[in-house]
């Protein structure tokens, strides 16, 4: 039965693999963008995204490149990929190469590849590789120092399926390595602190939210795929939640509630002090990748093209964007939206009512997650092309606009 549950696992790997995946939750300056001033709070709530009748923009390319690359994450004014055994550091403004990272010759039997870049926290750069030997699978994860890429420490976990998004907290960087437990490690030397579990197999990532680390799992000893939250601080079991199917990615948190897209097409709130389905909305298609909460506005993006937005508290859709077959994961900067699709186009959507406002067509197709990295939106293809997108053209041009407009109302109003 067991051999059952790793054929339906390496399905879902197959059904997740569209996209490689990032994070980043950075945001461009307050200096950069639009400020309304000198306005009434009315004349404020009416102002949307751009000047009325503002048409879609593109987005000027900085800079190109062909790359092989598998995996991709940036801080401040760096890009970092993945390709191989080769991690590579290139400065977000002209694409010139910073400083490399590649696995020691003698660490190449079997041969190891970059699996995800997930994140960089600390000055260091957390990067996943895989090997895989005679049918065996091992994860090996390490940080790097994130100007030199120099290596701090790495830890290999062997006879691994697959593994999870690391998540750092308070010092401590939680992951799974797959199909034996979560540990928790020291940042800085990698060594086990704790290890919670022996039968669980992590998917996507942990989350801390109300003092709870949660996640997506597979117990295999009761073969059933749940959303599992953790006391750390007892070490103990919470809840457990078996209605919401399989969480395909990280879920987020908001006020009480940890909020999940699953590949059953729906997005659930689920009570994170009582583990019970708080809400839970129809999206038409599967969810695949990671949420994002900002203010009370909940976002996803599914396989079918659509973006939504969803009322935090009640589950009740705002307003929704349909783009390119299956969007991307999301990043926002500002109070605009980005997304990327199959078909190399990246939109950036009007965070309060839903109407795009830029559409960059790039040569490239299935692109990553648009990601901020200093004033440039870096987007990408596995094996094919990353670009650096402007966005202070942008962002400047909206403010000047905006001012020229809410001037002539004053004239206007003066003249009355």
């Amino acid at each position: 039965m067991r051999k059952y549950w790793v054929l339906i696992l390496i399905c879902l790997i197959a059904l997740g693999g569209g996209y490689f995946i990032f994070r980043d939750s950075t945001s461009i300056p307050s200096n950069s963008t639009l400020q309304i001033s000198e306005t009434s709070s009315s004349l404020a709530e009416q102002l949307p995204g751009d000047i009325p009748g503002g048409s879609v923009r593109s987005l000027p390319i900085k800079w190109s490149m062909d790359t092989s690359m598998e995996a991709l994450t940036c801080s401040d004014d760096t890009i970092y990929i993945g390709s191989g055994a080769r991690i590579s550091a290139l400065d977000v403004e002209t694409g010139r190469l910073k400083a490399s990272f590649a696995m020691p010759k003698e660490d190449q039997r079997p041969p190891w590849r970059i699996d995800r870049l997930p994140c960089v926290f600390e000055k260091k750069v957390f990067a996943v590789y895989r090997s895989v030997s005679q049918r065996k699978t091992s994860i090996k994860i390490c940080a790097l120092d994130s100007e030199s890429l120099d290596l701090k420490w790495e830890r290999t976990f062997p006879n691994s399926l697959t593994e999870s998004w690391p998540v750092v907290h308070d010092g401590i960087l939680y992951f799974s390595p797959g199909g034996s437990s979560l540990f928790a490690l020291d940042i800085d030397s990698g060594k086990t602190i704790k290890q919670y579990g022996t039968d669980l197999i992590v998917w996507g990532g942990p989350v801390f939210h109300n003092d709870l680390l949660i996640f997506s799992t597979i117990v295999l000893s009761e073969k059933r795929v749940m959303v599992l939250a953790l006391d750390i601080a007892a070490g103990k079991e919470k809840w457990r939640n078996t209605e919401v199917g399989f969480v395909a990615d990280v879920g987020v948190g908001y006020e009480d509630y940890y909020v999940c897209g699953s590949t059953d097409e729906n997005v659930y709130a689920i009570d994170s002090f009582t583990g019970k389905i708080a809400w839970k909305f129809p999206t038409g298609a599967e969810i695949t990748s990671e949420l994002a909460v900002i203010g009370d506005t909940v976002l996803c993006s599914n396989k079918g093209g659509f973006l939504y937005a969803v009322e935090g508290a009640t589950g009740e859709e705002l307003w929704k964007f349909l783009g390119g077959k299956s969007l991307s994961p999301l990043t926002i900067v500002g109070d605009i939206v980005f997304v990327s699709d199959e078909l190399g186009v990246v939109y950036g959507v009007d965070l309060k009512s839903g109407v795009m406002r830029i559409k960059t067509v790039t040569e490239s197709s299935w692109l990553n997650q648009p990601i901020l990295c200093g004033d440039s939106l870096v987007v990408g293809e596995k094996h094919g092309k990353l670009y650096a997108l402007a966005l202070d053209d942008y962002y400047e041009s909206r403010s000047k606009k905006k001012a020229d407009w809410l001037k002539g109302l004053r004239n206007d109003a003066n003249a009355d």
